[in-house]
């Protein structure tokens, strides 16, 4: 899997974070050739520290990465989590592959 962007998402991306907010990642992957070439990928990953019985804590941290074929059917869409990828300024900007700029 290559990860062509990863940002802060949630509040720390619009600016509403407090000291007690978990941090939390977006982006988006490129599975690998043979996982497309097989239909063997997963459209979305996902990873929490948090506990799914409670609610995160300031030490928790959630990442959500997309594939690239169902990030480009939520820009489709109109879903905010896509366009605001989209739109993420830089300085959110966690990771980034070139191939990024190129979508």
């Amino acid at each position: 899997m290559k990860v062509l962007i990863k940002a802060k998402a949630g509040s720390h991306l619009f600016g509403t974070s407090t000291p007690n907010s978990d941090i939390d990642y977006k982006g988006v992957y490129l599975p690998e050739a043979n996982e497309i070439l097989l239909g063997n990928y997963k459209e979305s990953v996902s990873f929490t520290t948090g506990d799914h019985r409670s609610k995160n804590s300031k030490e928790d941290i959630d990442v959500e990465l997309y594939s690239l074929k169902k990030f480009f059917k939520m820009v489709g869409r109109g879903d905010t989590a896509a366009l605001e990828l989209l739109f993420t300024p830089d300085d959110m900007v966690i990771e980034k592959d070139p191939l990024w700029d190129e979508i």
